[in-house]
């Protein structure tokens, strides 16, 4: 089983040569979770993000509290898509950790990310799909947005190993 519990997660940064040390656990009982609770106003907020960078893949990052298999998103911080693309999008890892860290501070836990589709499809891309197989059971919020139709979204995680695929219900409140 992977070690999901990252108590002394080094990262390194290759481009600037700077190491980077943390004791909090970023990523705890995810594998456990099989429903996402999404507050409305960050369901909206994520909305204004992606319409705002349309047709441009918007990512980020959910945080908010795990409980038994609920995840409760009780916020969505915005990251950059280095790429600019319609088709993909990476994060740079420094800015994702210094975002993860600042909210551990907050008491908020890290859930996962979420980005936008300019497609009419939330299912995960096969590019999605290698990048979640990097922490399994974080959450991935996918919202499809084509204009001028509505936007779609679905939540996705992959089981501890890497090789199944679930759709996790969500609740909006």
């Amino acid at each position: 089983m992977l070690n999901r519990n990252l108590e002394n997660l080094i990262y390194h940064n290759t481009v600037k040569k700077t190491v980077y040390k943390t004791s909090v656990s970023i990523i705890g009982l995810q594998e456990k979770v099989n429903k996402l609770i999404l507050k409305k106003s960050v369901l909206e907020n994520i909305i204004e993000i992606i319409k705002s960078r349309y047709p441009i893949e918007a990512c980020g990052i959910l945080l908010g509290k795990i409980s038994g298999e609920k995840a409760f998103a009780l916020k969505a911080i915005e990251i950059n898509n280095i790429l600019g693309s319609t088709k993909s999008f990476w994060i740079d890892e420094k800015e994702w950790m210094d975002k993860i860290l600042k909210a551990k501070k907050q008491g908020l836990e890290y859930l996962g990310l979420f980005h936008s589709h300019y497609r009419d499809s939330v299912i995960p891309s096969m590019n999605d799909m290698e990048r979640m197989i990097e922490c399994p059971e974080e959450i991935w919020l996918i919202l499809s947005y084509s204009p001028p139709e509505k936007i779609k979204y679905a939540a996705w995680r992959l089981d501890e190993k890497g090789l199944g695929l679930f759709k996790i219900d969500i609740t909006i409140e």
